[in-house]
């Protein structure tokens, strides 16, 4: 039969052991897209920041691309963006 630790051995042990979790540097996937930022959004805005962010993505490969972007805002009423991207030659 196994006899109990006593408790103030098992307090010792406890904090001699390495601190567990919490941020370390090097830990974590480096992003694609560079350093990023975390921000709460209305969901009716999500699809149209996921747009946004599709049409930076794909200007990288074309000096000359437009999107239209068609949302709706907070009240509810159609909006229809025009994204434009030139290029500075």
């Amino acid at each position: 039969m196994r006899r109990p630790i006593r408790k103030e051995i098992q307090l010792d042990w406890l904090e001699q052991k390495a601190p567990r979790g919490g941020a370390r540097p090097g830990a974590g996937r480096p992003a694609k897209r560079g350093k990023t930022l975390v921000k709460r959004i209305p969901l009716q805005y999500a699809e149209a920041i996921d747009t946004l962010i599709a049409h930076l993505d794909e200007q990288r490969d074309c000096p000359q691309l437009e999107s239209n972007l068609q949302i709706q805002d907070l009240d509810n009423r159609d909006i229809v963006l025009t994204l434009k991207t030139q290029s500075k030659c």
